[in-house]
């Protein structure tokens, strides 16, 4: 059986971050041309994110959307939003969401975790309840989520889930985390992303949902600060995470660290081992998710692109106020897509 891809419009998904459309219906890496990542920023910034983003960028999310939502799943991420408000003095609505499988929840460790924190710090909360086999019943029926499916279906949950909340509520979902640093074998660093991550913001424009996907990146100053601040700066430079040759700041162990670095805030304490919906029990949702895709009910997730280039160029471009210039495209590419299924099943 053969798979073909829809051609998805990425164009606009937020106010600062634009990928253009191109190519993305073949396999191998010299066909996905024309697909291209545009970061914008600016070299006028705060060496200290924290300082943005507690100073500026949460107080601008206040004043102009007092309804704040955030969706605390029990994670570092959402964790981290939810203490720069609490930081900032404002009380906004949190969505707490139980995953079920019929009586058993899926994410029970991040849940507990949501418990106890809005317990602490006393934070407006609400409690839903989704059984997964209704999410993935209905993203395989429902032809407006077809070609948004990923690898990671969390993700997918987590966007499912968003078009359920009230749409007067700006809601905020911490999407992506901390960004992936990967160490090579001399000692430099590279910057990952992949369509996953992007698909993400592509769901949130096309649906229209009121809110922002990705908190830390709200204007081109936040995102300047963010990959070349002091902080950021040292991650890539000093390797202040200590982190191996072959490992990613994506790794728990380094996430929770260069989040409390990043933040000032102590978020290594949130760390726990991850149930979720595509954890669960030997991965039984996500087996089933993957499954679906091999047989053609799920589309787009044939490839999960991984983009990778320099964090030093990166950063450079930044500071030297050429970042708007800075496409990275297949030139740039240092992996090749994966065309493999989580469970291994090939497609094509």
């Amino acid at each position: 059986m053969s798979y073909h891809l829809p051609k998805p419009d990425f164009q606009h998904y937020t106010k600062d971050y634009t990928i253009e459309q191109g190519t993305l219906h073949q396999y191998k890496k010299n066909d996905l041309v024309g697909w291209r990542l545009k970061f914008t920023a600016d070299s006028d910034f705060p060496n200290s994110w924290r300082e943005q983003w507690l100073g500026i960028e949460i107080p601008n999310m206040y004043k102009h959307n007092s309804n704040i939502n955030i969706m605390l799943s029990g994670g570092s991420d959402s964790i981290i939003t939810s203490l720069g408000f609490l930081e900032c003095g404002y009380d906004v609505n949190h969505t707490i969401i139980l995953w079920k499988d019929y009586d058993h929840i899926t994410n029970a460790r991040e849940v507990k975790e949501a418990f106890k924190f809005a317990g602490k710090h006393r934070i407006k909360y609400e409690v839903v309840e989704y059984n997964v086999k209704d999410f993935i019943d209905e993203w395989i029926t429902d032809p407006k989520w077809q070609g948004y499916s990923t690898n990671i279906m969390d993700q997918s949950a987590q966007m499912w889930a968003v078009s359920k909340v009230d749409p007067s509520l700006f809601t905020i979902v911490s999407e992506p985390g901390f960004p992936d640093y990967h160490r090579h074998e001399n000692g430099e660093f590279g910057f990952r992303t992949d369509l996953d991550n992007q698909q993400a913001q592509e769901i949130w424009r096309r649906f229209k949902f009121n809110g922002t996907c990705r908190p830390w990146f709200t204007s081109p100053k936040a995102t300047a600060a963010f990959f070349a601040g002091d902080v950021a700066e040292k991650i890539i430079y000093d390797n202040i995470l200590n982190l191996p040759v072959g490992s990613t700041t994506y790794f728990p162990e380094f996430k929770y660290k260069a989040w409390s670095l990043m933040s000032g805030f102590n978020i290594e304490q949130y760390e726990v081992p991850k149930t979720s919906v595509q954890m669960f029990e030997k991965h039984k949702w996500l087996k089933k998710w993957h499954k679906a895709m091999a047989a053609g009910l799920l589309n787009l997730s044939n490839i999960s692109l991984i983009l990778e280039y320099s964090a030093n160029d990166f950063q450079d471009r930044i500071r030297n106020n050429t970042i708007s210039d800075y496409w990275i495209d297949s030139s740039d590419w240092y992996h090749p897509p994966r065309t493999h299924t989580w469970h291994g099943g090939k497609l094509s």
